[in-house]
């Protein structure tokens, strides 16, 4: 082979007053944090506010602008959170990023009427939706690691039933029979379970 390319590396930067070079931080060269993609948002008296993966994180850093202990995890696992900012008495503001999938129904006859909202997660992938002749019953898809559930929800009373989790590698395109007694779907062999069609 060749030589080696040189690898390229990212990290926070503090530009001193002088005009002199910006120094490294070295926040992204940390165990946590490297090979990671991480925001640096805002320097605050209590140090270095920052978003990675999907939380807000502080780290403190020493007066020259590198980190100077551990840092510390300020949110846990229901971001992601971005844009955060901090108040001089130390409150942080942030926004959080949030994806949400709908099932909705609209009138072929009446064109005018708002559709009307029968589901809703946090799904980021959307599906297709089946129902019922007489619009009681709807199935929905949900993906679950390498898997895809298929989930019933029954309309007038909201109550939502697993119906079958399916080995599959790609959607099972469920479809609910019109008297809402069957459900058909597809199975995509998936290498990892060995499921078959």
């Amino acid at each position: 082979g060749g030589p080696s390319q040189p690898t390229r590396a990212f990290d926070c930067g503090m530009p001193p007053q002088d005009g002199n070079p910006p120094a490294k931080t070295g926040v992204l060269e940390l165990p946590l944090f490297r090979g990671t993609i991480a925001v640096c948002s805002r320097w605050t008296p209590q140090g270095l506010l920052f978003s990675s993966g999907d939380d807000l994180w502080m780290i403190k850093l020493t007066g020259t602008g590198t980190v100077d202990g551990v840092p510390r995890r300020l949110t846990l696992g229901v971001g992601p959170y971005v844009d955060p900012a901090a108040t001089p008495n130390g409150q942080i503001i942030f926004a959080r990023s949030v994806a949400q999938r709908v099932v909705e129904r609209a009138s072929l006859s009446r064109v005018a009427e708002e559709p009307a909202r029968l589901y809703a997660d946090s799904g980021s992938t959307t599906w297709r939706a089946s129902t019922t002749s007489d619009g009681s019953l709807i199935v929905v898809e949900r993906q679950v690691g390498d898997s895809r559930e298929i989930w019933t929800k029954h309309l007038q009373s909201g109550r939502q039933e697993l119906i079958v989790r399916v080995p599959a590698a790609g959607p099972t395109s469920a479809v609910v029979s019109t008297d809402g007694g069957r459900i058909a779907y597809t199975q995509t062999p998936n290498a990892a379970s060995g499921a078959s069609p």
